[in-house]
């Protein structure tokens, strides 16, 4: 989790449009922590959420990223309660059930 404006969130892809899945590992595999890391991807929710701010919209889909092995900096699953998260965040991880 990577904080900004003291909250923490999941790493972020952003786009315009929707992407395919091949150029969301390219950009996972160009971030440092999981840079020579296997991992696979699953869609968590097929529908997108729409989460509304005062200025934009957000159409937000949430991917599972499994590793193969740990990162050397990374919090156990057990710990992400302890970090203050916007709240489509803290939605999707009380849905996700840590």
């Amino acid at each position: 989790m990577v904080s900004r404006q003291n909250l923490y969130q999941f790493p972020l892809i952003e786009s315009e449009k929707p992407i395919e899945i091949s150029a969301i590992e390219d950009q996972l595999k160009a971030l440092s922590i999981l840079k020579n890391k296997t991992f696979t991807l699953s869609l968590y929710n097929d529908q997108d959420i729409i989460h509304k701010l005062s200025h934009q919209h957000l159409y937000t889909k949430f991917w599972i990223v499994s590793l193969k092995s740990g990162l050397a900096h990374g919090i156990s699953h057990h710990q992400i309660h302890d970090f203050p998260v916007p709240i489509l965040i803290g939605n999707f991880i009380e849905q996700f059930n840590f």
